[in-house]
């Protein structure tokens, strides 16, 4: 056999023996210029297709379209089990709907069977796609309230969709501390994607809603984000408002400790920093937090904006020096250690740690460098 023969039937085999592991694909595409929403979902030997173009009105429950725009339409195309059916909905002249269903090319009346399948359709767009999230989330909220909206939510299968649907329910306003913490605990249960994860939360620390019962739940959930760029924005943005209690000043830090990137850590521990809250409820953590950063260059940059506040206590000057240690390149060190001296007002205990700290610098230009600030 041609060896180019067998190499083609090599990557067929290879093909079909992976094909059911195939990665979905859900796409959705929208073009506003054109009202047009069009929805393909692609898996193993399923195909499903949905287009809208104009205005579509849904019914409540959204297992019937009620009104389609003039010049409008909704088709549907779904291959799977072996069999193709067409959907095909567009207005009539008399402001009603003609309807034209199909299955294996087949024209069959638009009966029981085909309003049936079109309503677990539709079921499986709203859940898979977003179909018309955003009015019918609003839709289900002015029903059901707060409660059943996330009820509704946990159904949903897209972590995109989710997102719509909570971020609708942060808009509304009708958030009561009850159902912030509930959100909260779906958003890190339900959702898989960091990024939607984020947008989510960020969308909720960004709102006017009260924080102070819900800021805990917050940060425990920033801890289910995996990504160190999207934790150190999740937690951002709620660290820019300020006024958290010392228990969840301690929590953040702690959710800051566990990101891996130390330019990420480095920039959330920042950012605390600069915030309103009081640092005598936090300095020690801060402090502790920065030990566990590798990078002489963040490290440093961290002790420094903390030295950089003021009015650190003693004890807060001697963990300083003791992170200081950890710092390999004797530059970085002098600069801390010349900051704390200046900052320790003569306390002895701290200028006695800072000249131990600089005896063990390899350089003796550093070196100097501190004992002359440690002297003055």
């Amino acid at each position: 056999m041609n060896r180019w023969i067998k190499l083609m039937l090599f990557a067929s085999l290879i093909v079909s023996a992976f094909a059911p592991f195939a990665v979905a694909q859900n796409i959705r595409t929208v073009n506003d210029d054109k009202h047009e929403w069009t929805w393909q979902w692609r898996e193993n030997n399923v195909s499903l297709e949905l287009k809208m173009r104009g205005k579509v009105e849904f019914n409540d429950d959204y297992t019937d379209v009620v009104s389609i725009s003039p010049g409008g339409s909704l088709r549907i195309k779904d291959e799977r089990g072996g069999k193709t059916r067409r959907v095909e909905i567009t207005p009539s002249g008399d402001g009603g709907l003609n309807r034209t269903y199909s299955v294996n090319g087949e024209t069959r009346p638009f009966d029981t069977e085909a309003r049936e399948y079109l309503a677990r359709f539709l079921n499986e767009a709203t859940q898979q796609a977003g179909l018309d999230a955003g009015p019918r989330a609003r839709k289900i909220l002015s029903r059901r309230g707060a409660s059943g909206l996330l009820d509704e939510t946990s159904k949903l299968n897209s972590d995109y969709v989710k997102r719509i649907y909570f971020q609708e329910l942060i808009k509304s306003g009708s958030l009561d501390a009850q159902n912030a913490r509930r959100m909260i605990d779906q958003v890190a249960r339900e959702v898989t994607s960091d990024y939607e994860k984020a947008q989510t939360l960020i969308r909720l620390a960004e709102s006017s809603l009260d924080k102070a019962s819900w800021s805990a739940a917050y940060i425990e959930a920033t801890r289910s984000i995996t990504s160190d760029y999207e934790r150190k924005r999740t937690l951002s943005a709620l660290l820019s408002k300020g006024n958290l209690s010392r228990e969840e000043l301690g929590l953040a830090i702690k959710a800051t400790s566990e990101i891996t990137s130390d330019y990420e850590k480095a920039e959330t521990l920042i950012k605390l920093s600069q915030g309103p809250n009081d640092k005598s409820d936090w300095s020690a953590d801060y402090l502790e937090a920065a030990r566990s950063i590798t990078s002489d260059y963040e490290k440093a940059r961290v002790l420094m904006t903390l030295l950089n506040k003021g009015n650190l206590s003693s004890e807060e000057l001697l963990l300083a020096v003791k992170s200081a240690t950890g710092i390999s390149s004797d530059y970085e060190k002098a600069r801390v250690l010349v900051k704390v001296i200046n900052a320790s007002a003569g306390d002895e205990a701290v200028r006695k740690a800072v000249t131990d700290a600089a005896r063990a610098m390899s350089s003796d230009h550093e070196r100097e460098r501190v004992m002359r600030a440690a002297s003055r």
